[in-house]
């Protein structure tokens, strides 16, 4: 018998027809919290009435109204919400004051906790972690183990993986691709078509549009500008006011 109970004063004063799962009694522990498995009650999506589904803390964490669902043995506790059309699926772990809406996917092993924000139609997959106050929205896709924190934002079609890390106050939108062990963070920001990999590094008030490149060891901080099809690579270290327009740039050390 499902924990009817639990779920009844969240269906918004539309009554029992209203409940589209309830809690069953399969439950697990996540440290001090106990999360029980959710059992569809209707059709609705992909999911049909009967269907088994994740774990979840309580009716709290996922929404009787809209589509939205945990599927296989993702996990959804504390004060985190799935609500609209989202989905958590695989062995993906969405916690704390977390927030996944729209149409938002989280799946593989990825994992969304503190007060981070992800909908839209974004992603989140992988081993990929995304915390505190990060945000990520749009089309914006999140794979491998990439890590988000701090007041980042990522949007538009941006893409990052690898190991790659964004925090701070960083922004990452437009077409962007992020990658391998570039890292982000202070008041960065990446548009258009950029593309980082390899060990970069890009901090302070740096800039990079355009479909400008940034690999290897390359440091990027201060207020510096990359645009154009500008080309950095090697040990290069800009930094200060300088402004690269359509320029190659490889210094070895």
């Amino acid at each position: 018998m499902g924990k009817y109970e639990d779920c009844g004063s969240k269906v918004y004063e539309e009554g029992p027809s209203a409940q589209k799962y309830e809690l069953t009694n399969d439950y697990i522990r996540m440290g001090d919290h106990i999360l029980y498995r959710i059992r569809a009650l209707k059709n609705f999506s992909i999911v049909r009435a009967g269907d088994l589904g994740g774990y979840i803390e309580n009716c709290h964490n996922l929404d009787q109204r809209g589509t939205c669902w945990v599927y296989d043995d993702g996990k959804v506790w504390g004060k985190a919400k799935v609500t609209d059309y989202a989905s958590i699926s695989g062995q993906a772990r969405i916690y704390g004051n977390a927030k996944v809406y729209g149409h938002a996917l989280v799946y593989g092993a990825a994992t969304v906790y503190g007060d981070a924000r992800v909908f839209g139609v974004s992603r989140v997959h992988g081993y990929a972690e995304v915390h505190d106050n990060a945000s990520i929205y749009h089309y914006a896709n999140i794979a491998e183990t990439a890590k988000i924190s701090g007041f980042a934002r990522i949007f538009d079609s941006a893409k990052v993986s690898g190991r790659a890390t964004i925090s701070d106050n960083a922004i990452v939108c437009g077409d962007t691709i992020v990658s391998e062990n570039a890292t982000i963070n202070k008041y960065a920001i990446l548009r258009d078509k950029a593309h980082i990999f390899g060990n970069a590094k890009i901090s302070g008030f740096a800039e990079v549009s355009g479909t400008a490149i940034i690999l290897d060891d390359v440091i990027l901080r201060g207020k510096v500008k990359v645009s154009g099809n500008s080309r950095i690579m090697y040990n290069s270290i800009l930094e200060d006011k300088e402004n690269i327009i359509d320029k190659v740039i490889a210094i070895m050390s």
